[in-house]
Formats: structure tokens, sequence, C-alpha cells
């Protein structure tokens, strides 16, 4: 396990030779202006995530118009899409710390498809309607 900052992590592998390669965000690689330091990027098969595993929620008071209207800006209705079907998937399993599950799940047409995988299903797909 490797903790700290990216300088940290990078600096880490360039100078041990206790492992070859890191694992990390390309988001937080091209942030920093990093790309170089990108030799592969996982495909969503290869390496899947967590049910809502980067989903936003943001809680408002039901009144407070201002708020709302200021935070309705981050809504993205894929999205609430994606975490509806994975939660669903999760809960069907009764799924949890306990039940390992790893998913992708993609929007298309309003359509949801999802990849997912752990500890009680491997490389199942489904097509939610």
């Amino acid at each position: 396990l490797q903790r700290g900052n990216l300088n940290t992590r990078l600096k880490k592998l360039d100078e041990k030779d206790d492992f070859a390669a890191i694992i990390l965000a390309a988001a937080g690689l091209k942030r920093m202006g990093w790309e170089n330091r990108i030799s592969m990027i996982l495909e969503p098969e290869d390496c899947m995530y967590a049910v809502g595993q980067g989903a936003l929620a943001v809680e408002v008071r039901a009144r407070d118009e201002d708020i709302l209207e200021m935070v309705s800006v981050l809504h993205d209705p894929d999205t609430v899409l994606r975490c509806i079907a994975e939660r669903a998937f999760l809960k069907q399993l009764e799924g949890g710390c306990s039940v390992p599950v790893a998913v992708h799940t993609k929007v298309t047409d309003s359509q949801v498809r999802m990849l997912a995988r752990g500890g009680l299903c491997s490389a199942v797909y489904f097509l939610l309607l």
C-alpha cells in the first residue's frame, strides 16, 4: 500500500525497487499536467469500481430555493440512473461490506447496461430496461 500525494507516490515509484508500477487516477495526473507518466489506461472490464463510486450527493433543505437552484447544475440524469441501478443490484445480492461487488455501468439512450463482478458473480452482463 502506498500513501501520500501524487508527488510522493511518483517519487517512491522512481526511487525504490519495491514495485514496477502503481495504479493512479488518470484524472489526477492530467490535472497536474503529468500525462506523460500515464503508461496504460485500464479498461472498465479490467478495473471496475464499487457501487456508487465517484457519485456526488448534495443534501439541501427542500424549501431553500436559492441553494437548490445553485446546485441544480450538478444534477446529471445518467449518473442518477447508474447509481439507482447499481444500488438496486447490490441490494438484490444483499451486498455491502461483506459481499465484494464491482460494477461498470453505462447509460445509452436511457438504457442502463451493467457489468458486474464479485464474490457471488463473475463477468455477468445485465441490460436493464
